[in-house]
């Protein structure tokens, strides 16, 4: 195998999958709550109270920090217009 392909097989094993990709449903939930200028703090508590028994719902306010600014610049907030 060539390093570069053990490489790359390498470094997505260590990782674990993102819980807030932009097509699962907790993303639509949490940019639904963005849209009513709900602060990240705010939204993970309430997802915390909404699916008290599913630890995949579960997402911290810093995560929903990362989601937001891992947008390209205004993307964000065009997603959040339209």
């Amino acid at each position: 195998m060539p390093a570069k392909t053990l490489s790359v097989a390498r470094r997505s094993a260590g990782r674990r999958p993102n819980k807030l990709c932009l097509q699962s449903v907790c993303w639509r939930v949490v940019l639904t709550l963005l849209e009513w200028k709900w602060s990240p703090q705010q939204i993970s508590g309430t997802l915390k109270r909404m699916y008290p028994t599913d630890s995949t719902q579960h997402v911290s306010h810093e995560t929903i920090y990362t989601a937001i600014y891992a947008q390209p610049r205004g993307e964000l907030r065009r997603q959040l217009i339209a």
